[in-house]
């Protein structure tokens, strides 16, 4: 675990106990005890994010991680520390929370990424070979087995097959595809074997299109390399309007 995601966490959790002990010190009659835990529980916040503002501006960059600042800063000098622990609770809690997105979201990649298929089963005549998925060409006759994941994407030749399309679509219901349907990569065969005309080439299938495979360049490789540099600029060029335009709102 990284010095910074232990610092995320323990930032909420002094949050969270500072406003608890400000609000049993509030209704217990010491409203002088309440604002010190209020202040103690928003202080940190404000080290921590000023630490995080100064080292992107270093970077060139300038996020609306200052407004938060200002606004815990400026709770603390005009004697509100209850809204600054509010604010700095509400920030250390959306840096956890888009934390575990990013967790659920790369573990759900990663489990697709796992799932994608190394070997096809081609039928050559009378005789089945298991051939690598990067040799698979279009128009060969591939054989899907009970409970394996399509290869590529082709259309279904035998009568009838079961497709689960939950790692495409999110839908829990497996597809009933008839003589002639589309099957893509990816998905898994939840009924009987079944045998499919490939309509792609393994470099071109639909796995690719939600994952990274090691047979071709993936849409979120690229967008991870040059996506986000672009994502940093565009913050870095609007940001500094939209603090002043809060700062001048507020006032």
């Amino acid at each position: 675990m990284s010095v910074e995601r232990v610092a995320r966490w323990a930032l909420v959790g002094i949050a969270i106990v500072g406003l608890a002990a400000g609000g049993v010190a509030s209704f217990a009659g010491r409203p002088e005890l309440a604002k010190l835990c209020w202040t103690l529980a928003t202080i940190p916040e404000i080290v921590g994010l000023a630490i995080s503002i100064v080292r992107d501006f270093v970077a060139g960059r300038l996020g609306v991680d200052a407004i938060a600042l200002i606004s815990m800063s400026a709770a603390i000098a005009l004697g509100q520390p209850l809204a600054g622990a509010v604010v700095a609770l509400m920030y250390a809690g959306g840096n956890v929370l888009e934390e575990i997105a990013v967790a659920r979201a790369e573990g759900s990649l990663r489990a697709l990424v796992d799932r994608a298929p190394r070997v096809a089963h081609r039928r050559i005549g009378e005789q089945v070979e298991d051939t690598p998925v990067e040799q698979v060409e279009v128009g060969d006759q591939l054989i899907v087995k009970a409970g394996e994941v399509v290869p590529v994407d082709g259309n279904v030749i035998s009568q009838s097959a079961t497709i689960d399309e939950s790692a495409l679509t999110g839908e829990p219901i497996p597809v009933a595809k008839t003589k002639g349907g589309r099957v893509f990569s990816g998905t898994l065969n939840a009924g009987a074997t079944f045998e499919i005309a490939a309509a792609r080439a393994a470099t071109s299938h639909q796995a690719d299109k939600c994952a990274p495979h090691p047979l071709a360049p993936s849409m979120i490789e690229r967008e991870g390399d040059q996506g986000a540099p672009v994502r940093a600029k565009v913050r870095a060029s609007v940001s500094p309007l939209r603090i002043t335009t809060a700062i001048t709102i507020a006032y």
